[in-house]
């Protein structure tokens, strides 16, 4: 049996103002968020294509959630930022129990008060109180939970959960510069993901040797991972630009070098695209039109990969899972 805790956060990841307290502890550089995300679920199902698609209703029925702790589609939005890691052994760790190998929160906002009334309810069953910093949060009780994760509800439509040093901060500013940074640069779209590639070094180059041993033949595409600042992600279903791939060279010829090798990844995207390969017309037309902007397009330092959402991409998506 799933836990009103574990619900919530595989919503959270399908998907990813507290009160000041006395004294705000200096967070160490490792500690630091480097992953950013915001997904929009009002903006998603209420998109011509979510409408299409009966995103709504289809909400309530999402894989891994109980319908009776807690309704999906009354989210409307989550969204929050995680720190990771120095090294790959530290999520071997990730047993049932143990301590989370980052820091992390997620806000949860709900479009109505009864939601998040149920969910507590449930969660309360499953949790004990604690009080930090004069706040009081709730901790599960169940032993195979991940170790110092915590909850609390922020108002009447608002649930938060994380760990100890990111939710008892009252200013939440948790995030490298780096991050903050690349954020500014992201379009308010209904999916956002934003990555500080800087801020992950050490991690970076150990998953770098890890290509290296394991798939020799792909250590230049991993490499790339050196030219950049940041890694930025956004969908938007209702826009011209369907899907944005954004990132920001070191300098104009390591974004250059950058560029030159998503391009030749790329290839392996164009391919799986063939129009000779489609159902029908309608269906070949947008094949050949998204494959056709599979191309990284340089601006100084700033790399981008802009995929359009072509006339009638919504009805060969609908025809293309009908029933969905």
């Amino acid at each position: 049996m799933r836990t009103a805790f574990l619900s919530l956060a595989v919503v959270s990841l399908c998907l990813v103002t507290a009160p000041a307290f006395a004294q705000q502890t200096p967070l160490e550089a490792k500690e630091k968020s480097v992953i950013r995300f915001d997904v929009n679920m009002d903006k998603i199902v209420n998109s011509e294509l979510g409408k299409q698609l009966d995103l709504q209703d289809k909400m309530q029925t999402l894989p891994g959630v109980d319908p009776e702790e807690m309704d999906p589609s009354s989210i409307s939005r989550v969204f929050g930022s995680l720190s990771l890691p120095d090294n790959v052994q530290a999520f071997q760790g990730m047993g049932p129990g143990a301590a989370l190998p980052m820091e992390l929160f997620s806000r949860v906002e709900f479009n109505n008060s009864e939601s998040l009334s149920g969910l507590l309810k449930k969660m309360s069953e499953e949790s004990e109180e604690v009080s930090i910093g004069g706040k009081t949060f709730m901790k599960q009780t169940d032993p195979d939970a991940p170790e110092g994760m915590l909850a609390q509800k922020i108002d009447d439509k608002t649930l938060e959960m994380g760990t100890e040093k990111y939710l008892t901060r009252a200013d939440r500013e948790v995030a490298t510069d780096g991050l903050n940074k690349a954020w500014k640069m992201t379009p308010d779209h209904a999916v956002r993901i934003v990555v500080d590639v800087d801020g992950m070094a050490a991690l970076k180059e150990e998953i770098i040797d890890m290509v290296a041993q394991t798939q020799p033949n792909a250590i230049a595409y991993a490499e790339l991972l050196n030219n950049i600042t940041n890694l930025r992600i956004t969908v938007d279903l209702d826009g011209d630009e369907l899907l944005t791939l954004c990132a920001t060279g070191k300098d104009e010829e390591l974004a250059e070098e950058f560029a030159d090798g998503l391009d030749s990844l790329l290839m392996f995207g164009k391919m799986g695209l063939d129009p000779a390969r489609a159902p029908n017309e309608e269906a070949a037309s947008v094949m050949k039109k998204i494959g056709d902007a599979l191309e990284a397009k340089l601006d100084g330092t700033e790399v981008s990969i802009r995929i359009p959402r072509p006339e009638g991409f919504n009805e060969v998506v609908g025809g293309l899972f009908p029933g969905f």
